[in-house]
């Protein structure tokens, strides 16, 4: 009769097959209690520059992700049932920590635990396509047992995992800036005194880019440094024909598709 009622009052909400608990001010170091019996990984908390306490929880709650620069909550009625608790239960339950407080830079990734039977290392999503780092949109199917839910892969040190990720992801943000901006007056450097080379001065560019990524490059100095030297041998090739040219972008084209096949991280932390 409880159970009628309490579907009846909150029509949107299904049967969890985990508890979802929110512990507020959960670091990623508090999960070593729960590496034993649980997945662990990094959670983005939302989708745009910036985040909040209320965006993220309502992201969390209905399983959707508003842009925060279109303004507004996700829409949708609300799918979880999220606890708040001083700490993480005992039993199988999805734990997580997230934004506190009003609007912040949506620049910090959150940690999170799925505690429950086949969950041990690392989390992987298929949102995300990066070992170790979740979206907020992936706890709902993980939860209610649906199409999408988080996998894991195994990991000898889980938490030094998350740890390099984590460093690698914000090297990566600070050296983005720098890089494009390299890239951009090296191509148009090349456009104006030696024409015939943009093309394969672009191919170079981004050749380079693939390379950095797959060596996990996050100085940005070293990812300066072998733009200029591609792009200067780039210029061996201002005197070859549009065939050969062609084959060079066909051959970047294929290099990021095998990449991609590859492992995703190679492109998704490239600078």
């Amino acid at each position: 009769m409880l159970g009628l009622l309490v579907t009846a009052t909150l029509p949107g909400l299904a049967a969890a097959q985990l508890r979802v608990v929110v512990v507020p001010g959960l670091e990623v170091g508090d999960l070593s209690a729960l590496t034993d019996r649980a997945a662990v990984g990094l959670l983005v908390p939302d989708a745009g520059p910036d985040t909040s306490a209320e965006r993220a929880r309502a992201a969390l709650e209905r399983g959707a992700v508003r842009n925060s620069i279109l303004g507004g909550l996700p829409e949708g009625e609300a799918r979880l049932d999220v606890e708040t608790a001083a700490s993480p239960p005992t039993g199988p339950a999805i734990v997580l920590g997230l934004p506190e407080g009003g609007e912040q830079p949506n620049d910090r990734r959150y940690p999170i635990a799925v505690v429950g039977e086949g969950y041990r290392g690392v989390l992987t999503s298929g949102s995300t396509r990066i070992p170790g780092l979740v979206s907020v949109v992936d706890v709902a199917p993980t939860a209610l047992g649906e199409d999408g839910a988080l996998g894991s892969t195994a990991d000898d040190d889980p938490l030094g995992a998350l740890a390099e990720l984590d460093r690698r992801i914000d090297a990566n943000r600070d050296a983005k800036a720098v890089v494009l901006l390299l890239a951009l007056a090296l191509i148009v450097a090349v456009a104006v005194f030696l024409p015939a080379a943009v093309l394969p001065a672009f191919g170079a560019v981004l050749l380079a880019n693939l390379a950095l990524g797959a060596a996990g490059a996050t100085e940005a100095w070293a990812d300066a440094l072998v733009l200029v030297l591609s792009v200067g041998l780039s210029l061996l090739l201002a005197r070859a024909g549009p065939v050969e040219h062609g084959l060079l972008m066909a051959g970047v084209l294929a290099a990021y598709l095998a990449a991609m096949a590859i492992d995703e991280r190679w492109v998704a932390l490239s600078p």
